[in-house]
């Protein structure tokens, strides 16, 4: 029995509850050997940050009940558009993470990026609190060009995710060092 919840617990700690995902630990493991995979095969690997724009009026105004419907959905649709190898996860909050991998190159990334931007701008269809509007901004940061580091290229991509959030929420936006640096650390 101390063998099996052990196994339990190991389990549930690589894994955000509500939706069933992989939370932020997990995930870095993943980006981890994706990126070390990528660079023995040449290939690339994308991030991508993806935090909902409007999930704090969502819980004030229908209640968190409300939210967890909105997350449950956000997580599935996300789901929904990804192949097998990729990877979402929830990192807290109302905040999820796409690793792609592996891609061709940065146009594989955004292309996906525009999907879940387009499929998290549909309202949410609640059995019980009816149409909840609910809409998503994504960040994108692709290795190695825009990361050395695991950490450098989630800071990418976050930095990404807030430029998309401040031109124009719903939308995506391409890390691009010269506009972004300075919203992040990440040293590119």
């Amino acid at each position: 029995d101390l063998k099996s919840a052990s196994g339990s617990l190991s389990f549930l700690a690589f894994l955000a509850s509500l939706t069933v995902l992989p939370n932020r630990a997990s995930f870095l493991q993943h980006v981890s050997r994706a990126a070390l995979a990528s660079r023995s095969h040449a290939s690339h690997v994308a991030v991508l940050y993806v935090d909902s724009d409007n999930f704090k009026t969502v819980n004030d105004r229908l209640g968190h009940a409300a939210g967890d419907d909105v997350l449950i959905e956000t997580a599935r649709r996300i789901r929904a558009l990804l192949r097998e190898s990729d990877v979402v996860a929830r990192l807290g909050g109302d905040e999820f993470a796409v690793l792609l991998a592996p891609i061709r190159g940065a146009d594989d990334a955004t292309r996906i990026a525009a999907e879940i931007a387009a499929a998290l701008r549909e309202p949410v269809r609640s059995t019980r609190f009816g149409s909840i509007d609910s809409s998503a901004s994504v960040g994108v940061a692709v290795f190695p060009g825009h990361g050395a580091s695991v950490e450098e290229l989630l800071l990418a991509a976050d930095a990404a995710m807030y430029r998309a959030k401040t031109l124009q929420p719903g939308t995506y936006w391409m890390f691009d060092p010269a506009l972004d640096a300075q919203t992040s650390t990440c040293p590119v």
